[in-house]
């Protein structure tokens, strides 16, 4: 589209020539260059994958690491950076520990200077960690501390609502079976059977709603901080951790 004395290209079009010709990516000089450090590993059944690690720079190791995993693609990747200069030392696909067996004589010894890293509570990368990085403080990042406490909480209001639901399917299927038990009682009496129907009879709680309903409509509010409740919320969450002490124990760990 022209302007001026100027044409703009599509985004698209400029990006497909940089991609493909400007950037030189997709020369073999490069292509040969990111897959340098790919290996193979051999699965559970008997077939043999390769792993790529477009990323592997010794260079790039400081005192202060983080370690995480990161979906690409569909595909899971393990990413370890630098938290001072925030370059990455280490790209690869795969979060398996044994993989990772593969990759540690490539560091050499520099992983011994490494202070502190920063990691979630994976197995796999606490093994390579204390395998790599033996003398790295490890830390415990604060979202997935924050994750495995709100997980908590959240299983713990699924385990009562679970446990009322069985409660009810348990008396269905009680009242299902005195009415079969009364259809045949009618039957050899005949006397004219009326059908009753079922009722499922819950406590309700100081905001009216029954205690069923309350679980079920609380899952929100305990992602929330208190002060950004709304008034329902206030006062079904009042409701409910008086008749369960142990969701209201729950929601203020994470807090």
């Amino acid at each position: 589209m022209p302007v001026g004395d100027s044409l703009l290209v599509p985004s698209k079009k400029l990006w497909r020539w940089y991609h493909n010709k400007l950037s030189g990516f997709l020369s073999s000089s490069a292509v040969e260059e990111r897959h340098q450090h790919d290996f193979v590993v051999k699965t559970k059944n008997g077939k043999y994958k390769n792993i790529r690690v477009p990323i592997l720079e010794v260079d790039n190791l400081g005192d202060d690491m983080a370690i995480d995993e990161k979906q690409i693609g569909g595909d899971f990747y393990t990413i370890l950076t630098n938290r001072n200069s925030g370059k990455i030392a280490l790209l690869a696909q795969t979060v398996r520990a044994n993989d990772f067996s593969q990759l540690i004589p490539k560091f050499g010894l520099r992983g011994f200077y490494v202070k502190s890293i920063t990691r979630d509570l994976s197995p796999a990368f606490d093994w390579f960690i204390r395998q790599f990085f033996c003398n790295a403080l490890h830390t415990a990042d604060k979202f997935h501390i924050i994750r495995h406490l709100l997980d908590s909480c959240q299983d713990t209001r699924v385990r009562y609502k679970q446990e009322l639901l069985t409660a009810k399917r348990l008396q269905y299927a009680t009242f299902k079976q005195s009415e079969q038990t009364r259809k045949q009682f009618c039957k050899e009496n005949n006397e004219p059977f009326v059908a009753k129907k079922f009722t499922y009879k819950s406590q309700k709680l100081s905001n009216g709603e029954t205690v069923l309903e309350a679980l079920s409509r609380s899952r929100y509010l305990l992602y929330k901080y208190p002060q950004n409740w709304t008034e329902t919320q206030r006062e079904r969450a009042v409701a409910l951790f008086e008749y369960y002490p142990e969701i209201k124990k729950s929601e203020q760990l994470w807090r």
